[in-house]
């Protein structure tokens, strides 16, 4: 057997370094079907309802209109504003092979990490397809007549026991190919934290300013109320200056909802809370590679 001739740091690092379009060495190891099915851009189970609050629509001509550094014009609703900022900007290209263009970048334009917002009376969903906050529907333990967001009773009481507003950012790890196998987890736990930078520069530019939570109890309980899914540990922002509008009812009919088994994945198992992650986000419910 020939022995491998040793390759020096500097040798590695000008090998990384002739990588670029077309050239797939360091790339993908083995083929990604994008027609195989995922919960890319599909909503959770429970937030596919026909209340909320729309996004800003004039966001657009607001952006394009400021030139740096010049501050920019705070609209009627900045925490709106804000949030369309970081997580609802988008352009649609049917025809791309990676058709969602969006403000954060994402492998594959899958776009795994979600945003949630929760506080008293209020548990919504971020979907940028229909540019709005969805109510999330009454959970079981919500009791009769419960509407949606009711903090009277069920999780959302608990979730709304210290009057904050939420912000809540998750990655479902069925929304990338089950090709990716274990860098399924790798990936999502990336762009978390590139959700995550995303609003800090939108809430700082909109007035909106928020902390990150260590206790993420409140956070899970609001992933658990959007319904089953493989979802990492969330990131909690605590925004103590702001509240969210009221509901009203929403244009244009409810999207269907991602699958509650995931494509490519087992069942989901019960797994008990231990150390702050909640069965819903616990690293063992991720599906398997």
């Amino acid at each position: 057997m020939t022995a491998r001739p040793a390759v020096s740091p500097a040798q590695a690092l000008a090998f990384s370094y002739r990588q670029g379009p077309g050239k797939r060495l360091l790339g993908e190891q083995r083929a990604i079907d994008d027609a195989a099915p995922t919960t890319a851009h599909l909503p959770p189970p429970e937030a596919t309802g026909s209340t909320g609050t729309p996004l800003p629509g004039d966001l657009y001509d607001l952006l394009a209109g400021t030139a740096f550094p010049a501050p920019l014009r705070h609209p009627a609703d900045p925490l709106g504003a804000a949030l369309a900022t970081a997580f609802g900007l988008q352009r649609r290209e049917p025809d791309h092979q990676f058709p969602d263009h969006r403000g954060t970048a994402s492998g594959r334009a899958r776009h795994p990490v979600h945003a949630l917002l929760g506080g008293p009376g209020i548990r919504r969903y971020l979907d940028p397809y229909r540019q709005a906050l969805v109510d999330l529907a009454a959970a079981p333990g919500d009791g009769p007549g419960a509407r949606p967001g009711d903090p009277s009773a069920g999780p959302a009481a608990d979730a709304a026991a210290d009057d904050r507003t939420r912000l809540v950012l998750a990655a479902r790890y069925s929304d990338l190919p089950a090709a990716y196998g274990s860098l399924r987890f790798a990936v999502c736990e990336a762009e978390l934290g590139v959700n995550l930078r995303a609003w800090a520069v939108a809430g700082q530019a909109f007035g909106v300013p928020g902390r990150l939570e260590a206790d993420t109890a409140p956070a899970e309980r609001l992933l658990a109320a959007a319904g089953a899914g493989r979802w990492s540990a969330p990131l909690s922002v605590a925004l103590t200056a702001h509240r969210p509008a009221p509901g009203r009812p929403l244009p244009g009919p409810p999207r269907a909802p991602a699958p509650p088994t995931a494509p490519g994945s087992p069942p989901p198992t019960p797994v008990p809370r231990t150390a702050g992650h909640s069965a819903a986000a616990a690293p063992a419910s991720r599906p398997d590679p």
